[in-house]
């Protein structure tokens, strides 16, 4: 208030001087006139009309001089020097970032800028005498303003984020500050304010929490799939233990049934791993028409009755090199997502399809990207709402969803897009408001045959006597892997963490012929114990099982010959066959020296 009072005095004293200026300049060329005339006489010679005529001639021509150069031209100065500055002001007002709004006390707005326009839609005619109000959205309520209004009046400013309308309508976050200014009464003369469009940098934080979020979701899933695990590898090996001294079909009918289940379960959990990034793709070649009969008939557990589930596979083997778990993931998702968009919908179809289509059929240019002769098309459909044409541009962007808070991140699309072109596929949608969605998936077909080893493997007994040290600091593991050993016609020793089975293993160093061992334990991780185990037995085999993917575990010691790398749940089948190569690599590599001994003899034979 001070300072609004400083520049009134000194605008005052200015206008002072210049009446002062122009009063003595006046009065100087009316002397000087005066003076002319007594000096000349002539009211000898003119009346007094012409003398007075006269006087004013000469006495503007005598002040012209002095009142242009002491007052009319520091005025003229001094106004273009405003001039400059408002335009100055006035340009830097418009080239703004931010948009600047003054209105009067009243709420009437009196100025925008060009930002202002640029963020609302709204130009300098559409607001001018317009009163602030009609820019309000109805996400605010009425205390809202009123808390505005009171901060104004009483503090002389506020700041806050609000939801507003463009003039199309739409939403937007705005970050708004305003500023009272006062008169020399403290009386409110006009509100200043600075307003910017935050809708995307609010979206990017967003963005940046749930990225945080799921970051910390995928911890957690890793950390309860790597106990589920545990739980499952004691789940499986017991159910192998049980099916081996029962005898009664329907016993082991109920035993294989929770086999299946419990396979099912790791499946789920490898789902959770990969989630987690604790897991990489496990590709193989297989046929991808049981697979995706297999997801449907799983999502279908999800959908209504009143929902036409139709499906129509094809009887021809199409192989495809692929992760299954993650396929069936991306599967399952769709087929959610098309049940989810037939809440309102008449009539309830949901279609899905495999078949085989050649190059020149897709209707898709980059579905033939892979360079494959023939690729195999995978198509869920429904006869649901379907997408607006502007959320179709959108539907692939991370956390872009439209449902409702809680019901969906915006991920299930984007993953499922990186998943198909991860294994050389293209996914593409075709939709119509009211007349549903088309998800076609184009995975390349190839000619190597479909994996069956797992299901025709056989479990493979000990040849020969022979003692396996089994460190784990789970209890069921521990139990469940040595009760299994003991089973195969192995000895068994058991050590709770690494630091207690190094003891063991160089306390019986002639016994032990392979090592099987945990990796995250307390005391001394396993990695550590092999490294010791080694320095005293380098060529000692070692199988390591771990609840997480094998590159996860942070060990450098698995990429030789005598090292396998075993994920919980383990497979008995498959952990039997190798214990049995681990156990038969020492005999297999005596054998052969000795037939290279033998060759090398018959050699020298020979050449005598």
């Amino acid at each position: 208030m001070n300072k609004y009072r400083t520049q009134k005095v000194q605008s005052a004293l200015q206008y002072t001087r210049y009446v002062l200026i122009l009063i003595v300049a006046i009065a100087s060329s009316e002397y000087a006139v005066m003076t002319l005339f007594a000096i000349t006489e002539v009211e000898n010679y003119l009346s007094q009309e012409a003398q007075a005529i006269a006087d004013s001639i000469l006495l503007i021509i005598l002040s012209a001089a002095p009142v242009y150069f002491w007052i009319v031209k520091p005025i003229v100065e001094l106004s273009k020097d405003y001039q400059n500055k408002l335009k100055s002001l006035s340009e830097a007002l418009d080239g703004a970032s931010n948009a600047v709004i003054i209105m009067d006390a009243t709420g009437s707005i009196s100025y925008i800028s060009k930002a202002f326009t640029f963020i609302t839609g709204y130009f300098t005619d559409d607001l001018i005498h317009k009163n602030y109000f009609m820019l309000q959205s109805n996400k605010h309520s009425e205390i809202y303003f009123e808390r505005m209004w009171s901060s104004l009046s009483e503090k002389g400013e506020w700041e806050s984020e609000k939801w507003s309308n463009r003039k199309n309508g739409e939403l937007f976050r705005e970050k708004q500050q305003f500023k009272s200014i006062h008169d020399a009464g403290g009386n409110v003369k006009h509100y200043i304010g600075v307003i910017s469009d935050i809708t995307k940098q609010r979206q990017e934080d967003m963005l940046i929490q749930q990225s945080q979020k799921m970051e910390a979701v995928g911890t957690l899933a890793g950390g309860i799939a790597h106990n589920l695990n545990n739980m499952l590898t004691g789940i499986i090996g017991n159910v192998y233990l049980a099916m081996k001294i029962s005898n009664e079909p329907k016993n082991i009918q109920y035993l294989q049934k929770i086999n299946a289940i419990g396979n099912d379960a790791a499946s789920i959990i490898h789902q959770l791993l990969s989630f987690s990034h604790q897991n990489n793709p496990q590709k193989k070649s297989i046929s991808i028409v049981p697979l995706l009969k297999d997801a449907a008939e799983t999502a279908q557990l999800g959908i209504r009755e009143d929902i036409e589930f139709i499906t129509e596979l094809t009887n021809e083997t199409l192989t495809v090199y692929c992760d299954p778990v993650e396929i069936q993931q991306v599967i399952i998702n769709l087929i959610n997502n098309a049940r989810d968009s037939l809440t309102t919908s008449r009539p309830r179809k949901l279609f899905v399809s495999v078949k085989r289509a050649a190059c020149e059929e897709y209707l898709f240019d980059d579905a033939c990207h892979a360079g494959n002769a023939d690729m195999a098309c995978l198509l869920v459909e429904d006869t649901g709402c379907g997408i607006d044409e502007s959320v179709l541009k959108r539907i692939f962007e991370p956390f872009f969803t439209t449902k409702e808070t809680g019901k969906g991140t915006g991920l299930g699309l984007s993953m499922a897009k990186g998943v198909i072109e991860s294994h050389g596929g293209s996914i593409h949608v075709v939709s119509t408001v009211g007349a549903g969605t088309k998800v076609e998936i184009y995975l390349p077909l190839t000619n190597n045959l479909a994996d069956t080893s797992e299901n025709k493997q056989e479990i493979v007994h000990a040849s020969r006597k022979e003692t396996i040290l089994v460190v784990d600091d789970d209890d069921v593991v521990r139990t469940t892997i040595s009760q299994v050993l003991l089973s195969l016609g192995y000895d068994v020793l058991t050590a709770e963490h690494g630091e207690e089975g190094v003891c063991i293993f160089l306390d019986k160093v002639d016994q032990v012929s392979l090592l099987v061992t945990d990796v995250v334990m307390p005391v001394m991780d396993g990695f550590t114990a092999v490294e010791k185990m080694r320095q005293t037995r380098p060529d000692l085999p070692v199988i390591i099982i771990t609840g997480y993917d094998d590159e996860s575990t942070g060990g450098d010691s698995h990429g030789d010959r005598l090292t396998t790398i075993a994920n919980k749940p383990i497979d008995i089948a498959t952990f039997s066959h190798e214990v049995h190569r681990l156990l038969n690599l020492n005999v297999l590599d005596d054998c052969n020296m000795a037939q290279a001994s033998l060759s090398g003899i018959d050699s020298n034979l020979s050449g005598q």
